[in-house]
Formats: structure tokens, sequence, C-alpha cells
């Protein structure tokens, strides 16, 4: 269980584990100093890679972050996560059904990162929306932000498991420079490039090992390009 899995603590009580809860992230909006031209592409490894830690959670159907894109045109543009945005997201995930959308802001200068993320929850015909950001050094982002999450529980009276905060402790990294290697490879498959995509991918996983989206990318790439 990580960032997400805590988010969803916030629906779910105890008594409640059965409880299957749908979910959607949309494509991260990507500033600061990354290039234009690649911040749609690491926007959406950034949405890959949440979707997949949702997934480890046993009790939320998440569904692919495409489908939920697909409700977004002209999302890549975007530079700030106002109201705008989140009525649009909200809508988006009205359109493909599900409870809730997480939208995720990213941006990058130099070796800092401020992390901003809205999650809209629509259940039993009530909506909240969750608001949560930090910022601090690329690699320690979500670390950080995870913290946020776990003081969020407390003051809503939710029990956080010991295992949970032991992980917060320990603040597991995910560094921006696999995210952007991470895009680049996706914008070459886009391309039909997928020689250049594996590349990409393999890089992304020597940076991060555990980012199981882009391993996931890169093993089936290898299959398709056997002796790559």
């Amino acid at each position: 269980m990580r960032l997400v899995a805590l988010l969803t603590a916030l629906l779910v009580t105890a008594s409640s584990a059965a409880f299957k809860l749908s979910a959607g992230v949309a494509p991260a909006i990507v500033g600061g100093d990354v290039d234009p031209a690649l911040a749609p592409w690491t926007g959406r490894a950034v949405a890959e890679m949440l979707s997949w830690e949702i997934s480890m959670v046993q009790t939320i159907r998440v569904i692919d972050p495409a489908t939920l894109e697909k409700q977004l045109p002209g999302w890549g543009a975007r530079t700030e996560l106002g109201a705008d945005e989140i009525d649009r997201a909200r809508d988006a995930g009205r359109a493909v059904d599900v409870e809730a959308v997480l939208v995720p802001r990213l941006v990058h200068n130099g070796f800092e990162a401020t992390l901003e993320l809205a999650v809209v929850v629509r259940k039993d015909m009530k909506e909240r929306l969750i608001r949560l950001e930090t910022q601090g050094p690329d690699d320690a982002v979500l670390g950080r932000l995870r913290g946020q999450v776990v003081n969020t529980l407390d003051s809503l009276g939710f029990p956080v498991p010991a295992s949970l905060r032991q992980m917060v402790r320990n603040r597991f990294t995910t560094n921006c420079a696999a995210l952007l290697a991470y895009g680049r490879g996706l914008r070459s498959l886009s391309e039909g490039n997928k020689e250049e995509a594996l590349r990409h991918l393999r890089e992304t996983l020597t940076i991060e090992p555990n980012l199981s989206a882009a391993l996931v990318r890169t093993r089936t790439l290898e299959k398709e390009l056997p002796g790559r």
C-alpha cells in the first residue's frame, strides 16, 4: 500500500474492507523546467505509475488512465491545477463511471519539485474534494506527500496501521528523472519507434527499478524485440 492506498482510506472505514472503489488517474499536469514537448508524456507516465500503485490495493478497481484521458481533450496544454481543471476531471470521472478521480500536478525545477494532488470523490450522492501539496527535493516529494496523508487520516480519526506508518517513515522515493525517461519512452512508442522506446524504458528502470508500470512495458517490448 502506498500513497493512493492511504488516500482511499479516507473513503473506506475499517468495517468495509470488501468495498470496491472505482478510481481513475488523470495525466499529471507537468511544468517548470520540463521540455513542453515532453510534459504531456511525462504526465502520462505519472498517471500510469500511480494507477499501478492503486491496483496493488485489492479493494480498488482502477481503470486504464488512457480511458480517462479520452474524456480530457487538450489536457496536455494545462499548466495549473485550479477549479476549471478539477471540474473537467470531475466530469471525465462521471463520463467513465468512476467514483474517485485523482488529478496530479508536478512542477520540476532543477533538483526541486512541487507536487499537488486533487482527489474528487463521489459516494452515496455526496462529493468531497481533497487537496494536498508538498515541495522539496525532486526524489522526496512523494514521500512527503504520504506523510501529509497520514496526518490527515489522524485528524479524521481513521486508524493508520503501524506498517503504513513505517513505510512513510522510510519515505519510498521516486526520482523525477525516472518519470522523464519514462515519458520519453511513451513518446517514442507513440511514434512507432519501439527500439528507442525500449532504450528509454530501460533507462527508467536503471534509475528506479521498482516502477511496476515501466517494468511491464519494458518486458512487453523485450518480447516483441527479441535480442534487443
